[in-house]
C-alpha cells in the first residue's frame, strides 16, 4: 500500500494516472479498492467512480451511467451518455477518482480515457504491461505478491493506513 500511496502523492509533481499492473491474484483490485475507500472516507474525493473495464462495452456502459447521474446523459444512447460523463470529468470542479479495473485491452479505452484534470485522478488495475500504459501522466506500479509481513499487518476491510 505504502507504494501506492507514495506514486499518487507524486514527490509534489501532479500524477494523474497510477497503473497497478500484475499477474491475476495478487491484490491489484484489493489494493485499488483500499485506496478508493480510504479517498472517499477521507474527503479527498467527491465521487468515486468504479468502472469494471474488462471490455469496451463495460466502460461505456459504466461510463454512461455515470453520464446519466451526473451530467444528463441519455442512457438510451450510451455512447452519448459516457461522452457526456467525459466532458463533465474535464469541466467539472469537483474532485474525483476513477478505478478502471482489470483493463483486458488498451486499445478499449479508444476515445475514453478520462481527461487529464486538476480535479481527476484515474487508477487502473490490469495484467497487461502494454507501452500503451506507460506516458507522461502515468506512473506504472508492478504489483507482486504480498510478502507473509504485508498480508498479516493488512487492515481489510476495517481501515485506511
Amino acid at each position: 500500500m505504502e507504494v501506492l500511496e507514495r506514486a499518487v502523492a507524486g514527490g509534489g509533481t501532479a500524477v494523474l494516472c497510477q497503473v497497478l499492473s500484475g499477474t491475476g491474484g495478487v491484490g491489484k483490485t484489493q489494493l485499488a479498492a483500499h485506496y478508493a475507500r480510504c479517498s472517499w472516507r477521507d474527503g479527498a474525493v467527491d465521487l468515486v467512480a468504479w468502472v469494471t473495464a474488462s471490455s469496451r462495452e463495460s466502460i461505456v456502459s459504466s461510463y454512461g451511467r455515470l453520464g446519466a447521474d451526473v451530467a444528463a446523459g441519455d442512457l438510451r444512447d450510451p455512447e452519448q451518455a459516457a461522452a457526456c460523463f467525459l466532458a463533465w470529468a474535464e469541466t467539472t470542479d469537483r474532485r474525483w477518482l476513477i478505478v478502471l479495473d482489470d483493463l483486458a485491452d488498451p486499445a478499449d479505452l479508444r476515445g475514453l480515457w478520462p481527461p487529464a484534470s486538476p480535479g481527476g485522478q484515474v487508477l487502473i488495475t490490469t495484467r497487461r504491461r502494454d507501452a500503451a500504459l506507460r506516458g507522461r501522466s502515468r506512473v506504472h506500479i508492478d504489483i507482486g505478491l504480498f510478502t507473509p509481513a504485508e498480508a498479516a499487518s493488512y487492515c481489510w476491510p476495517t481501515g485506511c493506513a
